[in-house]
């Protein structure tokens, strides 16, 4: 089992950058920015017991985001998701969202798990629930100072998901100016026509077809 999260964790943990000192007395702009520069964000707890084909797919994964050909940016708001139940999108997902916020470059990451059926489970270790339709302040899930914010979005209804492409599309739009990235673990594209929609607010769609395997 590799201990890769603890080294990673700990080099992360060292003194401030300088640059950042020194952006600390600029006044505030927005959410984002602030908490970019003049608040020390808290990185959350280490993972433990990673295994290494784990750590690898996590690493490949961060590699392929910079930006592609054509594209003026890096892709930062992000889907995961399978063809169908079973290979793991969400363990990658969370992986890639905890190794990005434990970084130590002060970003702020939004990790949303997404499930609009009505008989979902809950988040065990979500910081907030928000419903489909919800008004997307009504939580404040964006007013902490975590380097990683985790998400979940459910349907009280099934009727809720008649407004679910509207609201997704406005939801990740709100989003973006609080997070520096938003990685959305979704059900698999062949379940669900929501799938669709967050993807298409998004930047890009990270494919799982296979347990531990990019």
């Amino acid at each position: 089992m590799s201990q890769w999260f603890d080294t990673l964790y700990r080099a992360s943990s060292r003194s401030e950058n300088p640059a950042e000192t020194a952006m600390s007395d600029e006044p505030e702009q927005d959410v984002k920015s602030d908490s970019a520069a003049s608040i020390r964000l808290e990185r959350p707890a280490p993972l433990v017991g990673i295994p290494n084909r784990w750590s690898l797919e996590v690493q490949k994964v961060v590699f392929l985001f910079p930006p592609v050909p054509g594209a003026q940016i890096s892709p930062h708001h992000i889907v995961f998701s399978g063809l169908h139940h079973g290979p793991a999108a969400t363990t990658i997902s969370y992986l890639v969202a905890h190794h990005i916020a434990t970084e130590g470059y002060q970003q702020r990451v939004l990790y949303v798990n997404f499930n609009p059926d009505p008989r979902a489970p809950a988040m065990p270790n979500a910081d907030a629930t928000v419903m489909i339709g919800e008004p997307l302040d009504a939580t404040g899930y964006y007013k902490n100072n975590s380097t990683l914010t985790n998400l979940a979005i459910r349907s009280d209804s099934a009727q809720a998901v008649s407004i679910a492409s509207g609201w997704l599309y406005e939801f990740i739009s709100h989003a973006r100016e609080h997070y520096d990235w938003i990685l959305v673990d979704a059900p698999p594209f062949f379940a669900t026509p929501e799938t669709y929609s967050v993807a298409k607010a998004c930047d890009g769609v990270v494919l799982v077809l296979k347990s531990g395997e990019t």
